[in-house]
Formats: C-alpha cells, sequence, structure tokens
C-alpha cells in the first residue's frame, strides 16, 4: 500500500498535473480569438473585406456573429446571415463545432481539475510537487512551447502548406473545407490573412502563459532553495 501511496504521490501526481496545465494553457490560448469577437472585428476595415465581398460591415459582423453563435452555444441552428451557404459548407461547420466544443469541454475540465488540486493541497498543507528542483508548472510551461515552436516553423516555412495538412489532419479523409466563394460567400469574409492571424495570437498567447509559468517556476525555485538554506530559528 505504501508503495502505491509513494507512486501516485511522487510519480503519477506530478506528470498529471504537467498535462493538465499543459492543456489548460493550449485550449485557453485557442479560446481566446474564438471568443474575443472584436479580433475579427478590427479585420474587417484592415482587410478591406466591405469592399472586396460586397457586403458591408454590418452584414459580414452579422454572418460572423451567426456562425460563431453556432459554434460556440448549443441548440443553435446553422446560419450564415444573408450569405449563400451550400451543404458541404454547412457540413463543415458541423464538423468544427465538434472541434469547437472539445476545445471548451478541455478547458473547463482542464481548469475544474487544477482548481481542485489546488484546494486539495491547501487543504492537506501540502506544496506544489517538483520534480528535481523545478516545480510541475515549470515543466508544463517548458511543454506547451513545443506547440507554438513547430506551428511557427511549419507556416513560416510555407503557409499553404501547413494550412492544408493542417485541415487534412483535423478533417481526415473530407474536401468540403475548400469552399467555392460562388457557393459558400461566408469564405469571403474568412480570407487567410485572418486565419494566419489568428494562429500568430494563439502561439503568442501560448508564449506568454509559458513565459509566465517558467519565470514563476525558476523563481519559486529559488525560493525554495533559499528558505532550505536558511531555516527560520
Amino acid at each position: 500500500m505504501k508503495h502505491i501511496k509513494n507512486f501516485l504521490l511522487y510519480k503519477l501526481f506530478p506528470v498529471c498535473s504537467i498535462l493538465l496545465i499543459s492543456l489548460f494553457v493550449l485550449s485557453l490560448s485557442i479560446s481566446i480569438p474564438i471568443y474575443f469577437r472584436q479580433f475579427y472585428y478590427v479585420h474587417i476595415d484592415m482587410l478591406e473585406l466591405s469592399e472586396k465581398s460586397g457586403f458591408t460591415e454590418n452584414e459580414i459582423r452579422e454572418s460572423y456573429n451567426e456562425v460563431l453563435d453556432y459554434l460556440t452555444l448549443p441548440d443553435r441552428e446553422f446560419s450564415v446571415g444573408v450569405m449563400r451557404y451550400s451543404d458541404d459548407g454547412k457540413a463543415h461547420f458541423e464538423d468544427c463545432k465538434k472541434l469547437f466544443s472539445l476545445n471548451t469541454s478541455v478547458l473547463l475540465l482542464s481548469a475544474t481539475l487544477i482548481l481542485l488540486i489546488y484546494i486539495i493541497l491547501k487543504m492537506k498543507g501540502l506544496s506544489v510537487p517538483y520534480i528535481k528542483k523545478y516545480p510541475t508548472y515549470f515543466y508544463s510551461g517548458i511543454l506547451t512551447l513545443i506547440l507554438p515552436a513547430v506551428i511557427g516553423v511549419l507556416f513560416g516555412t510555407n503557409f499553404d502548406f501547413a494550412f492544408t495538412l493542417f485541415h487534412k489532419v483535423l478533417f481526415p479523409g473530407k474536401s468540403n473545407w475548400i469552399f467555392s466563394a460562388s457557393k459558400d460567400e461566408i469564405i469571403k469574409v474568412l480570407p487567410e490573412a485572418f486565419f494566419m492571424n489568428c494562429i500568430i495570437l494563439v502561439c503568442i498567447s501560448i508564449l506568454i502563459l509559458s513565459a509566465i509559468l517558467i519565470i514563476s517556476g525558476i523563481y519559486d525555485s529559488k525560493k525554495t532553495k533559499q528558505s532550505n538554506m536558511h531555516p527560520e530559528r
């Protein structure tokens, strides 16, 4: 029994903590361009979407809001405002809704579990688990840095290839993500430049959150080391 308890406390628990915090950082970063709609609104003028698409700014906002409401809220009927759409286009957004729901579920679940772990540690009078000389969240910061590094290399080297690969991985065996502007007019106001900026925002968010975790981990490690060297008498 003691061996099992030590394994859970000193091996499995720290690893689970690292993964949970990493999942929280990733899902939170992905959620920022999804739920912060103002990020899209600034692109309407910046990318001259009204002039290029033939739709007014209000129509573009309405269509975008309708799509985002469908993707992020339960029990919403699919709509793209005044714009035309095809059955394939609708089917693609149905697939996207599943991914959006998955990301939101991961965000809420990881946040809940992290909060529960923190409460349990406080109640038991325990500190955040360490691996070697750093707390677990330090390693979460290191782990989450891998994703923006890989994404940056892929999209920085060849955006079109990376964009295609991204869709083939997320939507295996499907081609309905390839929109025709005449059939699915929403694509006129969702250009690649916007998606590229979304990716940049996600990567920047990951980098900032990872940096906070790493710097906090280094600071707490030094603080713990100093307190061990100079214990209170």
